[in-house]
């Protein structure tokens, strides 16, 4: 395979993986803020979970078994708003965060494959040192 062949495959491949990275992290941001959204709506829900107030004149085994149903129905709903949400929001934010890093490395693989091309440019004397930094490219993919 020729030089030019070489880092011809390399900034496709890098072209390649970068449009994958980015189409993930557009997902995954959009899957972040419908996330985002429907923790607010179930906040709104948990204030109202407990309304109307029950007055003294709720009494009786039926209006203990409600009050029990709707606080089991409370806390239910306060454990998704306050620990699965803000989970399932961080775990995004860290898959947002782990492919960024990948972006830098593949974009520093792009500055070498063309420190790469500039050196092929000088000629022959240059081979060598371009061989090598496309094969450093290709190790940070």
């Amino acid at each position: 395979m020729s030089l030019s062949d070489m880092l011809s495959a390399l900034n496709g491949g890098i072209s390649n993986k970068k449009a994958e990275i980015e189409e993930k992290i557009a997902r995954l941001k959009k899957a972040k803020n419908k996330v985002e959204r429907e923790q607010d709506a179930a906040e709104t829900d948990l204030k109202q979970i407990k309304q109307p107030k029950l007055g003294t004149s709720w009494k009786g085994e039926r209006s203990q078994d409600f009050k029990t149903e709707r606080n089991e129905a409370h806390d239910a709903l306060q454990t998704i708003v306050n620990d699965k949400y803000p989970r399932y929001v961080s775990r995004i934010e860290f898959k947002i965060s782990t492919l960024e890093a990948e972006q830098a490395a593949l974009s520093f693989a792009s500055s070498l494959a063309g420190d790469a091309a500039r050196l092929a440019e000088k000629g022959e004397d240059a081979v060598e040192d371009a061989k090598r930094l496309i094969s450093k490219a290709w190790s940070s993919l």
